[in-house]
């Protein structure tokens, strides 16, 4: 697979009303885009493709490839908080912003120093009197793609079903409040909904299913419209505010692997990605690698992983010797993003290295020790602790308390792959070898889902290997 990716950050761009009298596309008036309007130059200055806010004429040729620029616009779900909100002084505004990269080669470019440079074109903005911040409203983002094709079903398939059977465990490297489910009335714009609160919600799993019987539901999607389904809610009374959602207010959206031609994008113009949505917004240079470095490493790994070792994986997820470091090492994440993650990296405080010291008498002080305090609390590992604890308690991620797990036997999973293999080929024909695979899966999905809900004494299988995988506390 030809990996690729992008990245969208979201901030927040404070600034006096005369901060960007002097850039270049200046305007009579000053509004919020002023900031992005600014940005977009200074970019420009550095040598940095850019879009988003050329003169009418226009800067960019008709011609010129789809995501090989970076683009500046404006995001109104981006904002100072209440609290941060009442310390803006007199004769300060806030820009909302959204800075979408372009599309780089994973292997084939040197992405991170680009990405530096961006940065750094921020950080010396900020030479004029303005700052730029991140806060619960802002989110970073990563798409990742396979080149100019789509990624394969089987894939975002694997993908789906990775993050829904650890969700617990990837919980671990975000804030809090990316976390709680039942998804709170006052989050955000629900931007970035659990895997769980879909297959809750979605109607394809009835109540009280297991985290087994959801990676069963996800196995049944057969092609690009039945994935992405998923993400749809069937019961408009039960999912109250939540009427219209769809991936995009997921952590995970697989949304741009498929739309229909109602939405007048063809396969030509189709952005082909999964884009990962929970991570918290930064403008931290190692978080941004990192979180870059983990989501395609994810991805990738679930491309390479045989169907064997993929059931192997995800019947683990129920079981009692799973951390997140065991995850990373499943994975094949390198050592140091291993190491910055399983280290409490990503929970680390939201100031950069370039962010610039304040002097005494700064207006802004006020405002951004509001921001640093918001920003510690979110991440406190207690506070995202008991998060995933309740999470636990209240059967978010699909895992019965009741249920005490034994380690699973990797022979207990070959086994069922092999007589699920044999009979999915007698029993069906015709059929393409993807399309028995997948059948086969399933069978061993809707099995380990059976066992796990079975109270003892366990009838079925041999003693010692089917009998020993879930026993009731």
């Amino acid at each position: 697979m030809d990996l690729t990716f992008g990245i969208e950050l979201e901030f927040v761009c404070v600034y006096p009303t005369n901060c960007f009298s002097d850039h270049s596309l200046s305007k009579d008036t000053v509004d919020e885009t002023d900031a992005a309007q600014a940005i977009y130059v200074a970019l420009k200055k550095r040598g940095i493709p850019a879009t988003g806010f050329e003169a009418i004429s226009g800067e960019v040729p008709q011609a010129a490839p789809a995501y090989s620029r970076w683009r500046v616009h404006t995001d109104h779900s981006v904002m100072l908080s209440a609290e941060e909100a009442k310390q803006l002084p007199k004769g300060y505004r806030q820009g909302a912003i959204e800075l979408s990269s372009r599309k780089f080669s994973l292997y084939g470019e040197d992405w991170q120093t680009e990405i530096h440079e961006v940065l750094q074109v921020l950080s010396d903005l900020e030479s004029n009197g303005c700052r730029m911040l991140t806060n619960a409203s802002t989110g970073f983002h990563v798409h990742i793609g396979n080149g100019t094709q789509r990624i394969p079903l089987h894939t975002a398939k694997n993908v789906f079903q990775l993050v829904t059977a650890f969700a617990g465990f990837l919980d671990e490297i975000h804030p809090a409040a990316r976390s709680e489910d039942p998804v709170p009335e006052d989050l955000h714009l629900h931007c970035y909904l659990p895997p769980c609160w879909f297959h809750k919600n979605n109607g394809r799993s009835p109540a009280g299913s297991s985290v087994l019987d959801w990676l069963d539901t996800i196995e049944g999607a057969q092609t690009y419209e039945e994935l992405i389904a998923l993400f749809e809610v069937q019961d408009q009374n039960k999912s109250g505010l939540f009427v219209g959602v769809d991936g995009h207010n997921s952590a995970y959206n697989f949304d741009n692997l498929y739309r229909d031609e109602s939405y007048g994008i063809d396969l030509a113009n189709l952005l082909g990605t999964i884009e990962f949505r929970q991570h918290a917004g930064t403008l931290n240079e190692k978080a941004i690698i990192n979180g870059i470095l983990l989501t395609s490493q994810l991805v990738q790994y679930c491309h390479k992983a045989s169907d064997m070792n993929m059931l192997r994986v995800l019947a683990c997820s129920v079981g009692p010797m799973v951390t997140a470091g065991a995850l990373f090492d499943t994975i094949c994440l390198q050592l140091s993003v291993r190491e910055f993650y399983v280290h409490g990296g990503s929970l680390a405080s939201n100031s950069r290295a370039e962010f610039r010291v304040l002097v005494q008498g700064d207006r802004l002080a006020a405002l951004i020790a509001n921001n640093q305090q918001e920003d510690s609390a979110a991440k406190n590992p207690r506070a995202v602790q008991a998060v995933i604890a309740a999470n636990v308690r209240n059967g978010s991620y699909g895992i019965d308390a009741a249920v005490r797990v034994v380690d699973i036997p990797p022979r207990a999973i070959g086994r069922y792959v092999r007589e699920a293999c044999m009979n999915v080929r007698a029993a069906i024909r015709g059929a393409t070898a993807e399309k028995l695979e997948s059948l086969a899966r399933s069978q061993v999905l809707i099995r380990l889902a059976a066992l796990y809900g079975k109270k003892p004494p366990v009838e079925e299988g041999l003693p010692g290997v089917d009998s020993c995988l879930f026993r009731r506390s």
